[in-house]
């Protein structure tokens, strides 16, 4: 968290972003985002949402605007990188800038950056996005490995 930010409190399996409200204050957090009402805000702004991941990634879908029109979702227990790898080949013998994301990071001809999460979190996604577009790839030709949990998400 840097001053001037906005901390958004997600819920997590073994842990509450609520529980680090304090923390995120203390290194300059000015606004928090979160479902339920912190014990202690001090000066900063609330902003209490239904669904605060939801939240998150519609933030971070502004904050980087710039996002493909289509979205290949690839998903199943097996083969997924290989089928966003063939669809972002396809895509490319058509004449169209293309690019994968997933497993192995993100793989394109402008911009290789290598990985290890199948589904990056909101923030993430959207940054990547953002910089596939401003390296030239046609954002809206973007296969995308996920798991059937990151759909819901």
């Amino acid at each position: 968290v840097a001053p001037g930010a906005v901390f958004f409190a997600l819920a997590g399996a073994k842990d509450d972003g609520l529980r680090h409200v304090a923390d995120a204050l203390a290194r300059g957090a000015v606004a928090i985002v979160a479902e339920r009402r912190p014990d202690a805000l001090g000066d900063a702004a609330f902003v209490q949402v239904p669904d605060a991941r939801a939240a998150l990634s519609q933030a971070a879908s502004r904050f980087y605007p710039e996002r493909p029109a289509t979205i290949a979702a690839v998903t199943g227990t097996s083969g997924k990188t290989s089928v966003a790898a063939f669809v972002r080949q396809i895509w490319a013998r058509l004449g169209l800038e293309a690019a994968s994301l997933g497993t192995i990071g993100v793989v394109s001809a402008p911009l290789t950056v290598y990985g290890s999460l199948t589904t990056p979190d909101p923030v993430t996604l959207h940054k990547t996005l953002s910089e596939l577009a401003q390296a030239g790839v046609e954002v809206r030709t973007v296969p995308r490995i996920c798991t059937t949990s990151g759909i819901t998400l």
